[in-house]
This record gives C-alpha cells, structure tokens and sequence, in this order.
C-alpha cells in the first residue's frame, strides 16, 4: 500500500512540474510576442505610418504556431491594407528574424519565423500525405515541405541552377520520390549528359531512357502519339483524373519526362522543337509532365514556345542576375552564397519563396535504384529496343 502510494505521490508531482514548466513556457512565449508587437507599434511611429487624423497602423493581435508568430495588423481608415508589405525589410532588421507579410481579404498580417531553414537535408524526404493529389516534394521552407502538386496549373517544371548549387539533388529527388511513393507514375528519362540518370535506366517503373541526341525525335513522337491516344479516350471528360475515376480497369497513369541539362536543347531539330512544344501547350490534361534542368537560364537555350509552359520554377544559386531573372523573373537567385548548397526560390505555393533542396547521397540512390530494378527477359529486352 505504502508503495502504491509512493509511486501515484511521485507521478503527481511530477506532473505538477510538467504543468508549471509549460506555465512557464507558455508566460515566456506570451512575453517575446509582446515585445515583438512593441517593436512593431514602434517601427511603424518612426516610419510615420498614419492616416491623416493621426490614427496610427498598430497590431491588433497575435496568435502562436509551431513555427511562426502570426500578427494581424490594424490599418485605420484611409490607408492601405498594402502599406505594411513596404516595411518588410525593415521588420526583418527590428527584429532579426524572418519576416513574410501577407495580405488577405483587405487584411494585413506579418508572420514572425521562430526558426532558420535547416542547413541540411541528408537523405531525408516527407512521407507521402494523404491525398488523392499527386505532389512531390521540392524542398523544406518556412512553413514546412514545399510540394509540387501535378494536377494543378503547374504541370510543367523548369529547374536551374549552377555547378554545385544543388540542382541535381532536385532532380534525384523527384526521381526516387516518384519511384518509392508513386510507382505506377512512368519516368522517361533524358539524360545527354550521361552522367546524372544512367543509374535509373533499367528502374521499373523507368519507361524510356535517351542518351543520345538523335534519338530524342522518336523519344517525342512517341509521346506525342501516346498524348493523341488519350485524349481519344477522353471523350467524356477533362482530365485524367476524371477519366480514372469513370474508368478503374482502365487507368491512365501520369508520364514525367525529365530532361536533364537542357544545353544540347537548342541542337535539336525544329521539327523536334516544335513537336515537344506542342505536347507542351496540349499534355497537362491528360497526365504528361515535363521537367527541365539547366545549369545555365540563357534564352538561347530554350526558347520561349518551350519556357511559357513551364509554370513551375525552381532555382538554385546561379552566376548571373540576368540567368536568374530569366528562371524565376527575380535576381535573387545571383544572391544565394556558394556555402549554401540547396538553397533556393520556387513559386509553388504562387509567390516566389525560399527553400532548403533535398539532398539524396549516392548510396541512396543506388540502394533505391536497386530495389526498383526491373526484371525481364531477353526476348522482352530486344522487343522494346531503345524503348528501356
């Protein structure tokens, strides 16, 4: 009896400590949130930020999250709700951390980061939601994984960046999260370099490999003729979702071309050019994808009939301001220190926003590319021909 009591005595004492510890915590937090409004009321005093009745832009309230402050900002009549967005950099030196304003519904709002973007991300990728949408994992940001959502109005990729900057992880990370989370999905691949994608070539879920220039026509026929082939099928409906859902026996499963250093792009063909700039402006709907990798954004290598269809963007650190316009129509990416490999800025989400890239190691990748190789015979071998 005296042990029982002993032990209930213990673990309620115990959490009574636990109790004052988050008491205490939770005091704490409350204290640095209103010294962060503080700050605020006060930055916006010496910018002069009022109406012409003297009637000061103040904060309202504020509201904590796991990773963020949020503060709702109170703008008196006759100002806009768009004023605050000026101060931004301003906020961000009062009070030395992340700053992102936002403005909704003829409301203001600045979200104070209580972290830093992690420096790394070793062979460390999100589980897969759950969702019927299919979205792969681009990179971690402020507000947690920045997904690249396939069935929305960013069907098509354009990743760049220069040597070192962590373009290639990207790559090999959409590639093996494809491969492990959406094995159904088929990958052709494009891989004139020889280099980065000869390790997936034999992947079952792998289905058509290129490493050589004149084979790219045949590659883009056939995907063309793949794309007309569906859309017959599509006579009832939209979208390959649609389609999936009226038809279970006879689905349709997504493509992603991934075309790696796009350089030799502009060698091709116009012939060619043009039949991969028509699948482009034609394929979201019915399940096809493309991505394309480059170390160097220049407009002579892919032209605009190409680039416009490329809505979504992602970029790493590159050489020039005029390469990084050119991929996400900023310059931040020429800003991005060399000692941050992966950092970069994607539009996923709508506006342009900073991330840290996924980086798989090659160990990784070739355990991965192992576990997934395809196993066939001979005769099957010589059936598909280039067609891996």
């Amino acid at each position: 009896m005296l042990l029982e009591f002993g032990i209930a005595a213990t673990a309620l004492c115990l959490l009574s400590m636990r109790r004052e510890s988050e008491a205490s915590e939770r005091e704490n937090e409350n204290m640095i949130s209103d010294q962060m409004a503080q700050q605020m009321n006060e930055l916006f005093i010496v910018t002069n930020l009022k109406n012409s009745r003297d009637e000061y832009v103040k904060i309202a309230d504020y509201e904590k999250t796991e990773m963020s402050r949020l503060y709702e900002v109170s703008i008196p009549l006759g100002l806009s709700y768009t004023v605050v967005a000026k101060l931004h950099d301003a906020l961000e030196t009062a009070l030395k951390r992340k700053v992102k304003v936002i403005t909704q519904d003829r409301t203001a709002y600045i979200k104070v980061y209580d972290r830093e973007l992690p420096a790394k991300l070793v062979d460390i990728v999100p589980n897969r939601p759950a969702t019927d949408d299919v979205i792969i994992p681009i990179g971690y940001g402020w507000d947690g994984v920045v997904w690249w959502q396939l069935n929305s109005d960013y069907c098509h990729a354009y990743i760049g960046g220069g040597v070192g900057s962590g373009k290639s992880s990207c790559t090999h990370t959409i590639i093996t999260y494809v491969t492990e989370q959406y094995p159904d999905i088929k990958l052709l691949l494009i891989d004139l370099k020889r280099t980065e994608l000869g390790l997936y070539e034999h992947m079952d879920n792998v289905e058509a490999y290129v490493n050589q220039r004149d084979e790219i026509h045949a590659l883009a026929v056939r995907i063309h003729d793949e794309m007309i082939a569906r859309y017959d099928k599509m006579t009832d409906v939209d979208k390959i979702d649609d389609y999936n859902n009226l038809h279970p026996n006879d689905r349709m499963e997504r493509w992603i071309v991934m075309f790696d250093e796009v350089f030799d792009f502009m060698l091709l063909e116009d012939e060619t050019k043009d039949l991969i700039a028509t699948i482009l402006s034609k394929s979201r709907a019915c399940g096809i994808h493309f991505v394309f990798s480059t170390q160097r954004a220049v407009n002579n290598v892919l032209p605009t009939e190409i680039t416009t269809h490329l809505s979504l963007r992602v970029g790493f650190r590159m050489n020039s301001s005029q390469e990084s316009k050119n991929l996400v129509e900023d310059t931040v990416l020429a800003t991005i220190s060399k000692d941050h490999k992966g950092r970069g800025y994607t539009n996923a989400n709508g506006d342009l926003e900073e991330f840290q890239g996924y980086f798989m190691s090659r160990e990784k990748r070739e355990a991965i590319a192992k576990k997934h190789q395809r196993r066939m015979s001979e005769e099957t071998k010589v059936k598909r021909g280039w067609f891996k």
